[in-house]
């Protein structure tokens, strides 16, 4: 699936042009949807939220850990956690 985007249908054409000359015979087939980019950019409204005020971790391991502790809050609201498992130790195990 590609938005309405010219570069983008002009890409695929390129690529299936390209496969052909190789001996593909099975060219990649295209949906194109008008809002595409709305659908994509709201699924990541939530991770940019997160994100924006991480902008300005010093290092690579602080901006790690807290991604981590982000995500393991994510599952533990979600309810995916071990059966038999108190969410204390879950968080422990995965954000060791």
């Amino acid at each position: 699936m590609i938005d309405l985007s010219a570069a983008n249908t002009a890409g695929i054409n390129a690529i299936n042009r390209m496969l052909k000359s190789f001996g593909c015979r099975i060219p990649i087939e295209t949906v194109r949807i008008k809002y595409f980019n709305n659908m994509v950019e709201q699924v990541h409204r939530s991770i940019k939220k997160r994100i924006l005020p991480m902008l300005s971790f010093k290092s690579f391991t602080t901006a790690s850990a807290k991604l981590e502790g982000i995500e393991v809050t994510n599952m533990i609201r979600k309810g995916q956690l071990t059966p038999g498992l108190c969410p204390f130790t879950q968080f422990a195990v995965l954000a060791a």
